[in-house]
């Protein structure tokens, strides 16, 4: 067998590694050459009424593709009777107009960048250091929307393009989020910059292709190039993926 079909029928694997991004990982990322390959741009929309009576509530409704999010300041929450525990945690993307949005959005960041720091990481404890809550099912963000807003929604409960031309509310701005970024470094590394979806960091995975054989070396790999860009390691959370990839040939 010749050394091209040997090297052909090599088993290699994908290995990967996550971290914490830093401010600079980008720029050093280019000016180490790499070369951006893919990137997801995710549209998000803002509602309120004319005259902002979401915000007024210090409630703030968002839409991002078919999916919606009513983000609700705990102590109205508590005063409107939604004590349950959080369903999920976001900080607020962009950058919207309205100025207790901007002071809001700051205040989310820093809770669950705390509760992060603090190393809790279940729901119910993250539920009591956050100063919010946030709605993702349709029904009950029309729900509390009527509650606030004064408004009896009947038979149309669950239907919140109803409602909100019902209530007039309606889309204010809009902002265009960068959701992942790709690039290939050094034609082996593939590197993935994305949004977390919690706290404002950004996490990025660089994955290389190796053969089997090689999978220790592979990981120092990695570790050298994190090393490079000057990553945060993800404690705790650190995970390694391996995918089988098959180089085949059909014999001579």
């Amino acid at each position: 067998m010749s050394r091209t079909q040997k090297e052909s029928n090599v088993h290699k694997v994908k290995i990967q590694q996550t971290y914490w991004a830093k401010d600079t990982t980008e720029e050093k990322m280019i000016e180490m050459g790499a070369i951006r390959t893919g990137k997801v741009v995710e549209e998000e929309e803002y509602y309120d009424t004319d005259s902002y009576d979401l915000a007024v509530n210090e409630s703030w409704l968002s839409k991002t593709g078919k999916e919606w999010q009513l983000i609700i300041d705990k102590m109205k929450a508590t005063m409107h009777e939604i004590n349950s525990p959080i369903q999920k945690t976001s900080g607020i993307k962009g950058s919207p107009k309205t100025p207790n949005l901007l002071n809001f959005q700051r205040k989310l960041k820093h809770d669950v960048q705390k509760a992060d720091q603090n190393g809790n990481t279940d729901c119910e404890t993250t539920s009591r250091n956050l100063t919010c809550y946030e709605l993702v099912e349709e029904k009950e963000i029309v729900a509390y929307l009527s509650r606030i807003l004064h408004i009896d929604v009947g038979s149309d409960s669950g239907k919140i393009g109803n409602f909100l031309e019902m209530a007039g509310v309606q889309k204010y701005t809009s902002v265009s989020n960068v959701k992942e970024e790709t690039f290939q470094l050094r034609d082996i590394y593939t590197v993935v910059i994305k949004a977390d979806g919690i706290s404002a960091k950004k996490s990025v995975v660089i994955s290389l292709d190796v053969e089997i054989d090689n999978v220790t070396q592979g990981f120092q790999r990695i570790e050298e190039l994190a090393n490079e860009l000057d990553l945060q390691a993800q404690y705790g959370c650190m995970t390694t993926a391996l995918h089988s990839l098959w180089k085949t040939s059909k014999p001579l």
